[in-house]
């Protein structure tokens, strides 16, 4: 096997973690406009969502931009999903 053959497996491995982790994430994050419709809360929370992001982003070494890119489509996906 060749180093970019590896390369390209580890890649793969890498994009089906991803993959799962996003749809843990999503699935938690419906969970949550559920309870809050239960309780007649507001579904967004601008300040939660800000807070989520700066943590990531502080706890990361990917750029910031991108974060926020990702972030906030997931956000913008539960609640409108």
């Amino acid at each position: 096997m060749t180093t970019l053959e590896k390369l390209r497996g580890e890649v793969d491995t890498i994009d089906d973690e991803i993959a799962s982790l996003l749809d843990k994430r999503l699935q938690v994050g419906k969970a949550i406009i559920d309870a809050k419709k239960s309780k007649n809360l507001p579904i967004e929370d601008l300040d939660r969502e800000k807070e989520i992001v700066s943590r990531v982003v502080k706890n990361s070494r990917v750029d910031e931009a991108l974060i926020n890119e990702i972030y906030f489509n997931i956000f913008d996906h539960v609640k409108n999903g």
